[in-house]
């Protein structure tokens, strides 16, 4: 080979390995909903992840201290509530990136245990999760219904600072009998 041409090809070579390291840990799909909110969660002011085994969380009305409303409402149901720093917003939003899934589909519930609650001045985004009909809906200043991956909660539950996986193996959703699925 002449030293051109391999010249070339270590460039080409060095181009891509650039292009590779530098580019977006997480692949956002190309729906721009999900951008917009992975970019809501990138820059907001505070974003909470919440998990809990209670089946009746108000993720449309989210409530403004959801600490409080699962010790009145539900006292005796597991739950975590982390607040999350620039690394483990980076790793929400790969792994809610990593769950979703192309093939939307209808839900047959939804009965989310899993959350993220992100602030930006008066703005608020509320993702909820529903793992039983493998449903992704984002609510607030940006607003998206999506399918999820299914068996997707041992992926995504390191992200949420509690497993649910053995506390939701055998519970059905207070609104689907499994019947549907």
């Amino acid at each position: 080979m002449k030293p051109r041409t391999i010249v070339a090809l270590v460039a080409i070579v060095l181009v891509f390995a650039a292009f590779w390291l530098t580019r977006p840990k997480h692949h956002a799909p190309a729906s721009p909903e999900w951008t917009a909110t992975s970019q809501f969660i990138t820059s907001a002011d505070s974003v909470q992840t919440i998990a809990t085994t209670y089946s009746e969380m108000p993720y449309q009305r989210f409530p403004a201290d959801p600490d409080a409303y699962l010790r009145q409402k539900a006292p005796n149901e597991k739950r975590a509530i982390q607040t999350c720093d620039p690394q483990q917003r980076e790793r929400l939003l790969e792994s809610l990136s990593s769950v979703l899934d192309s093939e939307a589909g209808s839900a047959s519930c939804f009965c989310p245990h899993h959350f993220v609650v992100a602030t930006k001045g008066s703005q608020k985004l509320v993702i909820a999760i529903c793992y039983f009909c493998s449903t992704m809906s984002v609510d607030g200043a940006i607003k998206m219904n999506t399918s999820i991956t299914h068996d997707s909660l041992s992926t995504a539950s390191d992200a949420f600072g509690i497993d649910l996986t053995q506390d939701l193996k055998d519970a059905k959703c207070p609104y689907n009998d499994g019947s549907e699925n």
